[in-house]
Protein backbone atom coordinates (compact mmCIF):
# COMPACT_ATOMS: atom_id res chain seq x y z
CA UNK A 1 0.00 0.00 0.00
CA UNK A 2 3.06 2.63 0.82
CA UNK A 3 3.90 2.33 -2.83
CA UNK A 4 0.13 3.40 -3.91
CA UNK A 5 -0.25 5.68 -0.91
CA UNK A 6 1.04 8.80 -3.44
CA UNK A 7 -1.64 7.99 -5.92
CA UNK A 8 -4.46 7.50 -3.24
CA UNK A 9 -3.57 11.19 -1.98
CA UNK A 10 -3.90 12.31 -5.57
CA UNK A 11 -6.96 10.51 -6.18
CA UNK A 12 -8.77 11.84 -2.88
CA UNK A 13 -7.66 15.42 -3.27
CA UNK A 14 -9.18 15.48 -6.63
CA UNK A 15 -12.34 13.86 -5.45
CA UNK A 16 -12.87 15.81 -2.59
CA UNK A 17 -11.38 18.93 -4.07
CA UNK A 18 -8.68 19.37 -1.71
CA UNK A 19 -5.41 20.33 -1.43
CA UNK A 20 -3.29 18.22 1.63
CA UNK A 21 -0.31 19.52 3.78
CA UNK A 22 2.54 17.23 4.68
CA UNK A 23 1.31 14.68 7.09
CA UNK A 24 0.98 14.56 10.63
CA UNK A 25 3.66 12.02 12.04
CA UNK A 26 1.87 8.91 12.93
CA UNK A 27 2.85 5.16 13.07
CA UNK A 28 -0.58 3.62 11.62
CA UNK A 29 -2.69 6.00 9.54
CA UNK A 30 -1.64 8.12 6.66
CA UNK A 31 -3.17 11.32 8.24
CA UNK A 32 -2.72 14.85 6.76
CA UNK A 33 -4.50 18.29 7.49
CA UNK A 34 -5.75 20.06 4.09
CA UNK A 35 -7.34 22.90 3.22
CA UNK A 36 -11.19 21.93 0.88
CA UNK A 37 -12.08 24.36 -2.43
CA UNK A 38 -14.11 26.21 -0.15
CA UNK A 39 -11.27 27.67 2.77
CA UNK A 40 -12.15 25.24 5.05
CA UNK A 41 -9.44 23.47 7.15
CA UNK A 42 -9.94 19.30 7.02
CA UNK A 43 -8.10 16.35 7.85
CA UNK A 44 -7.79 13.25 5.63
CA UNK A 45 -7.01 10.36 7.29
CA UNK A 46 -6.74 6.87 5.38
CA UNK A 47 -6.64 3.83 7.14
CA UNK A 48 -4.18 1.12 6.26
CA UNK A 49 -5.65 -2.19 4.53
CA UNK A 50 -8.27 -4.34 6.96
CA UNK A 51 -7.67 -1.82 10.12
CA UNK A 52 -10.97 -3.12 11.68
CA UNK A 53 -11.01 -0.26 13.80
CA UNK A 54 -11.95 1.75 11.10
CA UNK A 55 -15.19 1.08 10.92
CA UNK A 56 -16.07 1.81 14.44
CA UNK A 57 -14.53 5.04 14.30
CA UNK A 58 -16.86 6.16 11.59
CA UNK A 59 -19.37 5.23 13.87
CA UNK A 60 -18.13 6.84 16.69
CA UNK A 61 -17.79 10.26 15.46
CA UNK A 62 -21.27 9.79 13.64
CA UNK A 63 -22.74 9.28 16.85
CA UNK A 64 -21.07 12.04 18.67
CA UNK A 65 -22.03 14.12 15.34
CA UNK A 66 -19.76 16.94 16.70
CA UNK A 67 -20.51 16.85 20.52
CA UNK A 68 -17.15 16.80 21.92
CA UNK A 69 -15.65 15.55 18.47
CA UNK A 70 -15.15 16.45 14.83
CA UNK A 71 -17.70 15.68 12.09
CA UNK A 72 -17.30 13.95 9.44
CA UNK A 73 -17.30 15.91 5.50
CA UNK A 74 -16.98 13.04 3.72
CA UNK A 75 -16.04 8.75 3.23
CA UNK A 76 -14.95 5.98 1.49
CA UNK A 77 -15.59 3.53 4.19
CA UNK A 78 -15.05 0.32 1.63
CA UNK A 79 -11.68 2.05 1.04
CA UNK A 80 -10.81 3.51 4.34
CA UNK A 81 -10.73 6.76 3.62
CA UNK A 82 -12.22 9.75 5.35
CA UNK A 83 -11.99 13.49 5.40
CA UNK A 84 -12.52 14.94 8.62
CA UNK A 85 -13.03 18.52 10.11
CA UNK A 86 -9.75 19.14 11.55
CA UNK A 87 -8.64 18.28 16.13
CA UNK A 88 -10.67 17.65 18.63
CA UNK A 89 -10.93 13.90 17.89
CA UNK A 90 -9.63 12.45 14.53
CA UNK A 91 -8.91 8.63 16.30
CA UNK A 92 -11.78 7.30 18.24
CA UNK A 93 -11.76 4.04 18.94
CA UNK A 94 -16.32 4.13 20.22
CA UNK A 95 -14.83 2.59 23.58
CA UNK A 96 -16.91 3.05 26.51
CA UNK A 97 -15.30 4.40 29.64
CA UNK A 98 -14.05 6.87 31.77
CA UNK A 99 -13.62 10.47 30.95
CA UNK A 100 -10.01 10.27 32.53
CA UNK A 101 -8.61 7.63 30.47
CA UNK A 102 -8.59 9.70 27.34
CA UNK A 103 -6.25 12.23 29.08
CA UNK A 104 -3.67 9.42 29.20
CA UNK A 105 -2.57 9.88 25.59
CA UNK A 106 -2.13 13.49 25.94
CA UNK A 107 -0.43 12.96 29.00
CA UNK A 108 2.43 10.34 27.56
CA UNK A 109 2.54 11.81 24.29
CA UNK A 110 5.22 15.02 25.16
CA UNK A 111 8.18 12.35 26.40
CA UNK A 112 8.32 11.63 22.82
CA UNK A 113 8.98 15.83 22.07
CA UNK A 114 11.35 16.93 24.98
CA UNK A 115 15.03 17.28 25.15
CA UNK A 116 16.77 14.71 27.42
CA UNK A 117 16.96 16.69 30.90
CA UNK A 118 13.59 18.47 30.78
CA UNK A 119 11.69 18.28 34.03
CA UNK A 120 9.14 15.69 32.67
CA UNK A 121 7.65 15.19 35.78
CA UNK A 122 7.05 18.72 36.48
CA UNK A 123 4.93 19.05 32.95
CA UNK A 124 3.64 16.40 34.03
CA UNK A 125 1.85 17.68 37.16
CA UNK A 126 1.17 20.67 35.80
CA UNK A 127 -0.79 19.76 33.46
CA UNK A 128 -2.45 17.34 35.63
CA UNK A 129 -3.80 20.22 37.83
CA UNK A 130 -5.03 21.96 34.64
CA UNK A 131 -6.62 19.22 33.48
CA UNK A 132 -8.73 18.87 36.98
CA UNK A 133 -9.17 22.61 37.33
CA UNK A 134 -10.29 23.01 33.82
CA UNK A 135 -12.22 19.89 33.59
CA UNK A 136 -13.48 19.56 37.10
CA UNK A 137 -11.41 15.68 37.25
CA UNK A 138 -10.15 14.56 40.34
CA UNK A 139 -6.11 14.63 40.03
CA UNK A 140 -5.69 11.06 41.27
CA UNK A 141 -8.06 9.37 38.60
CA UNK A 142 -6.31 11.61 36.04
CA UNK A 143 -2.95 10.47 37.00
CA UNK A 144 -3.95 6.55 37.56
CA UNK A 145 -5.82 6.29 33.98
CA UNK A 146 -2.56 8.03 32.59
CA UNK A 147 -0.43 5.30 34.23
CA UNK A 148 -2.92 2.72 33.11
CA UNK A 149 -3.04 4.25 29.39
CA UNK A 150 1.29 3.85 29.44
CA UNK A 151 1.21 0.41 30.77
CA UNK A 152 -1.59 -0.07 27.80
CA UNK A 153 0.75 1.84 25.29
CA UNK A 154 3.96 -0.10 26.14
CA UNK A 155 2.00 -3.56 25.59
CA UNK A 156 0.77 -2.71 22.65
CA UNK A 157 4.10 -1.66 21.09
CA UNK A 158 5.47 -4.97 22.48
CA UNK A 159 2.22 -6.75 20.70
CA UNK A 160 3.08 -5.59 17.43
CA UNK A 161 6.99 -4.95 17.43
CA UNK A 162 8.10 -8.13 20.03
CA UNK A 163 10.29 -6.13 21.82
CA UNK A 164 10.05 -3.28 24.56
CA UNK A 165 10.75 0.04 23.28
CA UNK A 166 13.20 1.81 26.35
CA UNK A 167 10.63 5.28 25.68
CA UNK A 168 7.57 3.42 26.58
CA UNK A 169 9.31 1.63 29.88
CA UNK A 170 10.38 5.52 30.98
CA UNK A 171 7.13 6.83 30.30
CA UNK A 172 5.05 4.20 32.17
CA UNK A 173 8.22 4.76 35.03
CA UNK A 174 7.99 8.43 35.23
CA UNK A 175 3.97 8.48 35.71
CA UNK A 176 4.68 5.92 37.93
CA UNK A 177 7.30 8.41 40.36
CA UNK A 178 4.53 11.36 40.07
CA UNK A 179 2.73 11.70 43.62
CA UNK A 180 -0.09 14.57 43.64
Amino acid sequence: MLDELSQLIKQYEKKWDIQTLPPYQLSYNYVAPAASSDSRHVVLKISFPDNHEFTSELEALKFYSGDGSIRIVKEDRENGAVLLEKWLAIDPKGVIGEREFELGTYLRNPLYDYPKGSNYKKLEINRILQFSEELGFEKERILNWSFANAVISLIWFLEDEKYFKEIYIRNAELLHEITI
